[in-house]
């Protein structure tokens, strides 16, 4: 769904993602692995799409004082 969803945003946009808004989606995963495997898929998916695919990570001692807070 979230591909989908991208390729017509980008098709009734003018072939063109809103890049001042920040990201237009986010996929959270369990583990650092699961998500290299979900960025390398989507970048195959995403070949002939104007569809940027990035990682980000976090360290745990960050996590930690998120969690801590909540």
């Amino acid at each position: 769904p979230i591909l989908s969803r991208l390729i017509d945003s980008i098709q009734t946009k003018n072939n063109k993602l809103n890049e001042d808004n920040g990201p237009e989606a986010l996929i959270l995963t369990p583990t650092r692995e699961l998500a290299i495997q979900i960025k390398d898929h989507l970048q195959v998916c995403c070949k002939y799409q104007k569809i940027k695919v990035k990682n980000e990570f976090e360290k745990k001692k960050s996590l930690k004082k998120v969690l801590l807070i909540k």
